[in-house]
């Protein structure tokens, strides 16, 4: 996002090993492929990525679209596959239209990025796309615990306004609270959504439902301006994407919430 929607700060990483991040997901659409819409392309593109997503299951009727406001589902006509690895830590999804990467086993910007392209470039040899129509790459934190009990000391006020007002009141206590904010810089967008949850509490589908109290930082950096389709640039793309999006967490959070994660 140029010089960075929060800043020219340089995108490096704080290890944090207590991380709250439960989520990271990457999506692609683009226009149909014959291949995939109306061969055995399906087959081709599974049998490819075997060995490391060895575990097949298909969901037929149902597309997964990331939009502004989440994830969407639309009904289609081609099914949806879903290949995971043995530790259902890793999945990707596809149809024709769309291929998504996402993992509950996070560990950079770079191994994420080399995933995806591996993903991408097993597309292009089954039928390449023309163009995408959509890149984007989503961070879900999930904050619980001890934190919960001063989350302003660990996110940005403009994330936690709900919680602030119910501290100025003895007898109204909050219940669920969302807060979504989209910025706009050039072709490049991102929307930044924090939630407090109640246990057994839904923000929308993509957000996993957790049975106690939960604070949600999701951002969601994304272009729906059409690019030419290639796995080398497009995994570039979503590693630019990536690098705002963590630009934007490093303004979000404070040094109380670096310290107590890492």
């Amino acid at each position: 996002m140029g010089d960075g929607l929060f800043g020219d700060m340089p995108a490096i990483e704080v290890p944090l090993s207590r991380a709250p991040l439960t989520r990271v997901l990457t999506q692609v659409r683009f226009p149909s492929v014959p291949e995939i819409a109306l061969g055995d392309g399906q087959h081709r593109l599974s049998s490819l990525l075997r060995k490391a997503y060895p575990i097949v299951r298909q969901k037929t009727g149902v597309n997964l679209v990331i939009t502004p406001n989440g994830v969407m589902q639309q009904e289609g006509q081609a099914g949806v596959w879903q290949l995971h690895d043995k530790a259902s830590r890793w999945q990707v999804s596809f149809s024709d239209g769309f291929v998504s990467l996402e993992t509950s086993d996070y560990t950079s910007r770079d191994d994420f990025c080399a995933r995806l392209k591996g993903v991408l470039e097993a597309l292009a040899e089954v039928g390449e796309p023309v163009l995408c129509d959509r890149i984007g790459v989503r961070y879900i934190n999930q904050i619980t615990g001890s934190p919960l009990e001063d989350i302003g000391r660990f996110l940005s006020p403009h994330l936690v306004a709900g919680w602030t007002l119910s501290r100025s009141t003895e007898k109204a206590a909050l219940i669920q609270s969302v807060n979504e904010m989209l910025f706009v810089e050039a072709s490049d967008k991102m929307l930044i959504r924090s939630a407090w949850v109640p246990p057994g509490g839904m923000v929308e589908p993509t957000i996993p439902v957790l049975s106690e109290l939960s604070c949600a930082l999701d951002l969601d950096a994304f272009t729906d301006k059409a690019e030419d389709y290639s796995p080398e640039d497009v995994s570039a793309r979503v590693r630019d994407l990536a690098d705002a999006a963590y630009r934007a967490f490093r303004a979000l959070v404070t040094d109380d919430f670096l310290e107590h994660y890492s």
